[in-house]
């Protein structure tokens, strides 16, 4: 072979099914959440929110918090961007519920901070079933390693850490 050729690729007997493969993985990606897979996220935000509202331990508040922030993320990426405002009231409400918890060991969301709290979630589950599936994957990837590195936190989780 003359040295102004390439040489040739070594043959790849699955180069067209992996080929076909991510091309459904793309597709998939770009595609909303399914039903299926949006109920399971929205079933534990709302069983926390419940005891919430019951009164509850911190770990219901930080399935919340946690659902919560991805909303907040979601919103500054577009999705839902018109009530962001609700989301970060529901966030507010979180913060003094952990406050009040901290003081008393009773975290309890009652009136207008259970209301704000509501509010979010419905906001959050609207988003989950609008947003795709990538765009979700990687919210929750973004939100989870900022939280574990402790780098670049919104003011709504140093808050959370601040009133810890």
């Amino acid at each position: 072979m003359s040295r102004s050729q390439k040489p040739r690729r070594k043959y790849d007997p699955n180069r067209t099914l992996n080929r076909c493969a991510s091309i459904a993985e793309r597709a998939i990606a770009a595609m909303p959440m399914r039903a299926d897979a949006a109920r399971d996220i929205e079933i534990a935000a709302h069983i926390a929110l419940d005891r919430l509202i019951n009164g509850a331990d911190k770990d219901s508040l930080y399935i919340l918090a946690s659902a919560l922030d991805v909303s907040h993320e979601l919103a500054a990426r577009g999705v839902g961007i018109e009530h962001i405002a609700d989301v970060e009231r529901g966030m507010a409400a979180l913060v003094r519920a952990k406050k009040h918890g901290d003081r008393t060991g009773v975290w309890v969301l009652t009136g207008a901070d259970a209301r704000a709290a509501s509010g979010a979630l419905a906001v959050h589950d609207a988003q989950i079933e609008v947003a795709s599936r990538a765009m979700v994957v990687d919210v929750i990837k973004t939100v989870t390693a900022r939280v574990e590195s402790g780098a670049r936190e919104t003011e709504f989780e140093v808050m959370m850490l601040e009133a810890a």
